[in-house]
């Protein structure tokens, strides 16, 4: 199980999200953070796959590293506990920082948040309490106004769900049944975008680079893309152009690498992650059978999958790369 968990961490780090960069610089792709720092004019869509891509790798990063650090630990007959489940499959704030980063998460609820005195003063100091207690997560990360408003950004969204269930709750009601499956893709949906606006905080050099990203990603008069490799439509693209929708000066095959980014956030969405794979409990002994569809078994077939995992991870570490988190 510790072999088991350790290669698949490996393959997320170096096959994914080092992948992931590079296959969209591979295609042209020239990021849309770098040219906002050279003053470059930026696209609706070169601004969302710059968002997306730096989303989707901190995930499948930061999550590989950790797996890695539990498969490592579990071979020397140490549990520890998990850090990741499955976050960006989360329909509120609050279920976010229930599973993103749990030990930090932890460490915040159980030495700041709680030590603040918690919810047992009343409702207002709660909210005082999540506020502060965001705000030092923030800085946690660095002393940089980018991480300040990052954290400042979460507690004004966790106030804001609180609120929401506090009234909800008083009304009777429960928002995501009420409206059944729509409510959970809404939830979802919107609880995703808040995740993605607080990432380009949290990746920005300075705010001023940020608000500049912000506004190119919801400045929907610039909605222009290239058909790129797609010249089978070129009839409806000169139709496009004189919309003023096609950008014939970006080379960027914008629906390709779109359609990139959708399978590897659908794989973060979809599928199990790793303590689903291989039932991994941080707190039992024993080996018992997975719950996933996959159900992971020490067999021969098990053995035959992880190795041509572990043969690709090894392919793949020729490029030059750490991880994200190394910094913090």
């Amino acid at each position: 199980m510790g072999l088991t968990i350790f290669f698949l961490g490996l393959f997320k780090k170096v096959v994914i999200a080092d992948g992931l960069e590079e296959s969209i610089l591979s295609i042209g792709y020239c990021p849309a953070s770098w040219k906002i720092q050279q003053g470059l004019g930026v696209s609706i869509l070169e601004a969302w796959i710059d968002a997306l891509a730096y989303t989707l790798r901190l995930y499948f990063d930061f999550s590989g590293y950790s797996d890695m650090a539990i498969g490592l630990s579990l071979l020397f007959g140490i549990r520890i506990p998990i850090n990741f489940a499955s976050p960006y499959k989360s329909k509120s704030i609050i279920d976010f920082w229930r599973c993103w980063h749990m030990s930090l998460s932890n460490f915040l609820r159980d030495y700041v948040y709680i030590s603040l005195g918690g919810n047992r003063k009343g409702e207002i100091c709660r909210y005082v309490n999540i506020a502060l207690t965001m705000l030092i997560g923030g800085i946690w990360h660095g002393a940089g106004w980018t991480f300040i408003i990052w954290g400042a950004l979460h507690a004004f969204y966790l106030c804001v769900n609180h609120a929401w269930r506090h009234i909800l709750g008083y009304m009777g009601m429960n928002f995501s049944l009420s409206f059944k499956r729509i409510g959970f893709v809404l939830s979802w949906v919107f609880t995703f975008v808040c995740v993605v606006i607080g990432w380009v905080f949290f990746k920005a050099p300075d705010g001023a680079s940020a608000f500049k990203m912000l506004q190119a990603m919801f400045s929907f008069d610039q909605l222009k893309f290239s058909l790129g490799d797609f010249q089978l439509l070129s009839e409806f693209g000169v139709d496009l152009t004189k919309l003023g929708i096609l950008d014939t000066n970006i080379k960027l095959p914008i629906i390709a690498t779109f359609a990139w980014l959708f399978m590897i956030l659908l794989v973060s969405m979809v599928g199990p992650n790793t303590q689903e794979i291989v039932n991994y409990h941080e707190d039992r002994e024993t080996l018992e059978p997975s719950s996933s569809r996959f159900n992971w078994r020490p067999n021969t077939m098990w053995a035959i999958v992880i190795a041509m995992l572990f043969v690709i991870s090894l392919l793949c570490l020729d490029r030059k790369s750490t991880f994200l988190y190394f910094q913090f």
